[in-house]
Order: C-alpha cells, then sequence, then structure tokens
C-alpha cells in the first residue's frame, strides 16, 4: 500500500537519528517549547509562568504540541518575536489546561472569537477566569455552550455562514458568526466520509488525525465544494458540504497536507533566498511564487494517490474520476515547474523528488480504469 508522503520530516529524522513516524512530533514538540520559552521571558504573570514551566517538564501528546506549535500565539511570539497579548495566551492556557499542574489565569476575549472547550463551543459572558483546583480544570465566564459532534479528537462546528466568509487571510483567522452555529446533522456524513478514507488508506487517516482538532462544516454549494485552512491556526479546517462520501477524503487529506507543509517552513525554507520567480498555477489560475507552487504539488499529489487507492478497491462515481483526471492535469503542469528548479532548498527538492518518484512508481502499477480516468 502506497503510504502518504513524509519526505519533509525524513530531512529531520536523518539528522535526529529519528525514525518518521515519531519525527513529526520531536519537531513540533521543539518548536512549541521554544514558544513557551519565550513567552516565561516575556511575561510578568507569575500564574501563567508557573502553569507553562510545569507543562514543559511533561511529554505531550501530539494533538496538544500540534496545538501549540502552530497557533496564532506562535507564529506571533516565535516569528516574530512579539509579546503575546493576554487572549493569546490564555487561548494557549486553555489548549493545554488538561496538562498543567496549576493554572490562576483571567483573560478577556477581546477579538470576539468563540472558545471551542471540552466538546462544546463557548461565547464569554465576561472575562474568563481559567484554574485548577484538586487536579480539576474549571473554566469560568463562559456561556453554557452548543454541544459539538466529535469524530474522535476532531470537533465539528456545523453553520449556515457562507463558507465564503470563512476565506480569508486577515484577523480573526476563524470569523465564526455564531448566531448561524447550530446542529445540522452535517457531521455525521463527515464521520463517515473519514470512515471510508480509513477504509481506501489507513495511513491517510493517521494523516489527518494528527493534524486535525476542529472541522467546520458549511451547506453544500451547487456544482463545487469548497475548503481551506490557515498556516497559523492550530488544526482547523473549514468545508462545504462534499458532494460524496468519497470526497470527504479528498478534502481532509489535501488541507492536512498543507499543514503538514506548514510545519516544515516553520524549520526550513521550501525555496532559495534568491529564487523570487512567479509560476501560473492551474488550481487557482493565478501567478505564485515557487514554494506556493510546491505546496499546491504536495496536496494534490497526495489527494492523485489517495483516489487510485479508491480505484482500485472500485470505489468512485463519474465525479471522482473527473476530479482525478483533472487534478492529474494539473499536477502535470506543476511538476513541470518544479523538475530541475534551482530555485527548490533542499528540503524543497527533497520533498519534490521523494514524492514525484512515489508517484511514479505507483502510476507503473496503475490499472487502466485509473489511469484512463
Amino acid at each position: 500500500m502506497t503510504s502518504p508522503d513524509f519526505s519533509a520530516f525524513d530531512c529531520f529524522a536523518r539528522a535526529d537519528s529519528a525514525s518518521p513516524n515519531p519525527l513529526f512530533g520531536l519537531v513540533a514538540q521543539g518548536y512549541a517549547n521554544s514558544v513557551i520559552s519565550k513567552v516565561i521571558e516575556e511575561t510578568g504573570r507569575n500564574g501563567l509562568t508557573a502553569a507553562l514551566q510545569c507543562w514543559m517538564g511533561q511529554l505531550q501528546p501530539l494533538t496538544t504540541t500540534w496545538q501549540a506549535s502552530v497557533s496564532k500565539l506562535g507564529r506571533r511570539i516565535f516569528d516574530e518575536g512579539q509579546r503575546p497579548d493576554p487572549e493569546r495566551a490564555g487561548r494557549l492556557l486553555l489548549d493545554l489546561s488538561g496538562s498543567l499542574d496549576t493554572a490562576d489565569y483571567v483573560f478577556e476575549l477581546s477579538s470576539g472569537l468563540p472558545v471551542v472547550y471540552d466538546g462544546r463551543i463557548h461565547t464569554a459572558t465576561e472575562p474568563v477566569h481559567l484554574m485548577k483546583e484538586n487536579d480539576r480544570v474549571t473554566v469560568h465566564g463562559l456561556d453554557d455552550g452548543l454541544a459539538l459532534s466529535i469524530d474522535g479528537a476532531i470537533a465539528m462546528v456545523e453553520t449556515k455562514q457562507s463558507v465564503d466568509s470563512l476565506c480569508n487571510d486577515g484577523e480573526p483567522a476563524v470569523p465564526l458568526d455564531m448566531s448561524k452555529v447550530d446542529n445540522f446533522g452535517w457531521a455525521a456524513e463527515v464521520s463517515e466520509g473519514i470512515n471510508l478514507m480509513a477504509t481506501v488508506n489507513p495511513n491517510y487517516e493517521i494523516w489527518v488525525r494528527r493534524l486535525l482538532n476542529t472541522l467546520i462544516l458549511t451547506e453544500r454549494l451547487e456544482n463545487r465544494t469548497c475548503s481551506g485552512s490557515w498556516s497559523d491556526t492550530s488544526g482547523t479546517v473549514y468545508i462545504s458540504q462534499p458532494n460524496s462520501l468519497l470526497e470527504v477524503g479528498e478534502v481532509l487529506i489535501h488541507e492536512c497536507a498543507h499543514q503538514h507543509f506548514h510545519l516544515a517552513c516553520r524549520v526550513f525554507p521550501m525555496k532559495t533566498d534568491t529564487e523570487n520567480g512567479r509560476y501560473f498555477s492551474p488550481p487557482v489560475g493565478r501567478d505564485r511564487p515557487l514554494d506556493m507552487i510546491l505546496i499546491a504539488y504536495h496536496a494534490f499529489a497526495n489527494v492523485l494517490t489517495y483516489y487510485e487507492c479508491a480505484f482500485d478497491m472500485s470505489l468512485g462515481d463519474q465525479l471522482s474520476h473527473n476530479r482525478y483526471k483533472s487534478f492529474s492535469q494539473e499536477v502535470a503542469v506543476l511538476e513541470s515547474y518544479l523538475d530541475n528548479n534551482k530555485g527548490l532548498s533542499e528540503l524543497g527538492r527533497t520533498i519534490f523528488t521523494t514524492l514525484r518518484q512515489s508517484r511514479q512508481e505507483r502510476i507503473s502499477t496503475l490499472p487502466d480504469i485509473a489511469a484512463d480516468a
């Protein structure tokens, strides 16, 4: 069975003498610890300092490490060298609350963003007070909230807000309108699609579940499916209702591929310092820099592998075959830009060549039904 592309992390593995499977956690842990260290250096809040120092001494589960490592707090502190504001620090403590030995911290939700906590989505009625007493975490200042559908560690937020209103690069990254959030029954279809993805290729279920913690579901769009994620928002993806169960896997693999890629970019660049070319990207219909060409190739090439595994099992309808054919044409264009491009960094070149070789080996064994799709 073809495995997902973990080539980005193989580079780190060689340096750390670690195997690929735990490598993601090692990289994220190092990044997260750097973030937490800077919080402790900068903050004068004794309660926050004590709580985070206790957390740093523990080996964290992968999901918790991911939340800390790619959150907006992490980007603000680690990448930009800025002092964390109280809300970002408070949200980090909420993410880590189950792992803290002690906590006593008050913050306000000045951004207006809701809080996903303990299987519910909340708004604040007053300043939020996080406390831990007698080994029990309590949070004051939140409304009763709305119970979310849960699939493993994935919380699913269902909203009739338009998907286009979620698709932006500004602040806040996830502009949820709480008046349009409810349980509409869409999450059951997504859970069924995740189960199908696990059947088609269980490695891709790992690929998705190791990153995804919040999935925002919007109404179905006519003749298309729209999805997206943010490089600096912890494990969150938005998606309109898919047209088929197989398409659930496609979208989640695509978006989580982006999140794998973004984590790798935290450690090493994907292009050289002197590379400033622009290349026309068919998936988005506009010119993009080389590292964005690579991120698209990385996502769509893994999606093609997923569909090929499904076709091997005689799964898929005409829509999925049409999507496969369209993606194949786009990947061929992206590959032509990346092939022998000296603007790729060592890491970028490793990701491309490893994935291309895997694709070439896979294509050579395809049955006619997938090859001609």
